[in-house]
């Protein structure tokens, strides 16, 4: 009995620890340490199957109203304000994501409103992708503006990178996450490419192009998985 009450306590003690540590790397957003706490053994096996699990960082069990992190599941977590167990104020979304057999992430930090991104924010997600060659590349998409209800409004504006390097960006102004076309000095529409109309000018080092980026009929873009978006940005 004595034996197993203190393995049962050794493994709330490392737990404690665990989830300070997230908490923590989740605050200052490193990132690779929370893609290892995510990815051990110990918390899938010992805290993410207790889910939602919630922790306060003054160590209480009680995160209705404050600063506080959610776990979800084992891939998806919040941390920031909560006010009436509602996310309200500053806060993360955090998500680990999967494509082409490669682990990535996905994440919102900003303004919360009932339970929703609402407010100024920015979103970043982060593709491995494999090549016919076998070698690998990484590429990240940054969004920063304003969302309401979750989809972008207003002034938006997206970086592209490949490897750690950024490859372009666009500027342009969204309605309930439906990018708006990009109008001629006289007010007037610009001409479409097919189908796709064009949102605002591709700049590459710093400097405007002459290419417009075009999106398809039925974008719809936003925080995921608050808004179901369609024709997912791509790097230009």
């Amino acid at each position: 009995m004595l034996e197993k009450a203190k393995e049962l306590q050794e493994i709330e003690n490392v737990r404690n620890k665990t989830l300070y540590a997230l908490y923590g790397a989740v605050e200052g957003l490193d990132i690779s340490k929370i893609m290892k706490i995510m990815n051990s053994e110990f918390f899938i096996k010992e805290i993410a199957v207790d889910i939602p699990v919630y922790y306060s960082p003054l160590g209480e069990g009680n995160i209705s109203k404050g600063y506080g992190m959610i776990l979800f599941t084992d891939k998806n977590l919040y941390s920031g304000a909560i006010d009436q167990g509602i996310k309200r104020g500053k806060g993360i979304a955090f998500q680990l994501t999967e494509s082409d057999g490669e682990q990535g992430y996905y994440y919102y930090q900003g303004d919360w409103n009932d339970d929703i991104p609402n407010g100024k924010g920015k979103t970043l997600e982060v593709v491995t992708k494999k090549a016919k060659d076998g070698g690998k590349s990484t590429f990240k998409i940054v969004t920063e503006g304003n969302f309401s209800n979750g989809t972008e409004m207003d002034s938006m504006m997206k970086y592209f990178y490949v490897n750690e390097e950024e490859v372009g960006r666009v500027s342009y102004t969204s309605r309930n996450g439906i990018p708006m076309p990009l109008n001629d000095e006289n007010g007037q529409p610009l001409p479409t490419d097919g189908e796709r109309y064009p949102i605002g000018v591709i700049v590459k080092n710093g400097e405007p192009t002459e290419d417009y980026y075009y999106v398809e009929p039925g974008t719809l873009w936003g925080v995921k998985p608050f808004v179901p978006c369609y024709n997912q940005p791509v790097i230009k």
